[in-house]
Parts: structure tokens; sequence; C-alpha cells
């Protein structure tokens, strides 16, 4: 399997398909490209899900392209309290937020 970490610059991991400032050189190309991302997947689990067999379309993708790891945009869950717009309120139970979805809208339970 051919694996690439997370590059800062599009240049490096295109190598002589860009220009030295990133700018892709498309009417050069001639092959096609898929990109594809899992959104919340685990890296680690998707190489030993491939190992094993438990995914072969993805494991022969990677076989036959490149196998790499997002660089996210920040987030800001550990200021504000809010993930996917659900906050746990400590000493309520666990399910009460996933009745309550909007109110992590509400500045009342946000720390931001």
């Amino acid at each position: 399997m051919h694996y690439v970490k997370s590059c800062p610059r599009v240049g490096e991991l295109l190598g002589d398909l860009s220009t030295p400032s990133g700018a892709f050189l498309i009417e050069s190309m001639s092959r096609e490209l898929l990109l594809m991302s899992i959104d919340g997947a685990v890296p680690k689990l998707i190489e030993e899900f491939c190992r094993e067999g438990l995914l072969p379309n993805i494991g022969s993708l990677i076989e036959e392209g490149v196998f790499a790891e997002a660089i996210p945009c920040p987030h800001d869950t550990a200021v504000h309290g809010a993930t996917s717009f659900y906050m746990h309120v400590p000493g309520e139970p666990l399910d009460l937020g996933l009745r309550r979805r909007g109110r992590a809208h509400l500045s009342k339970y946000c720390m931001g």
C-alpha cells in the first residue's frame, strides 16, 4: 500500500504535477482523479479493516492509489462546549441533550 501522511503543501504531495507554488497544471494531466473522504473515520482502523479484508473496495482504492490523512480545520468545541449541536450538561442524563439538540445555540449553555 502507498501511504502519504499529511503535507503542508499540495505541491509536495503531487510532485511534478504541480508548479512550485502549488497551482495545478490541469491542462497537462490526462489521468482521472477520485478524491474520497470518509468523515469521522479513524485512519488506523481503516488500515486494519483493509488488512483484515473487511473493506475490500476501499482496500483496492488504496492499493491502486494513495491513502492520506486529512488536515482538519481547527474546531472550537473546547471553547464553547458544543459538539454537533449537542451539549451534555454535567449532572443531566446523557440522552437529555439529544432530545434538546438546539440548546447548544443558546448562550446560557455555552462558555464562549
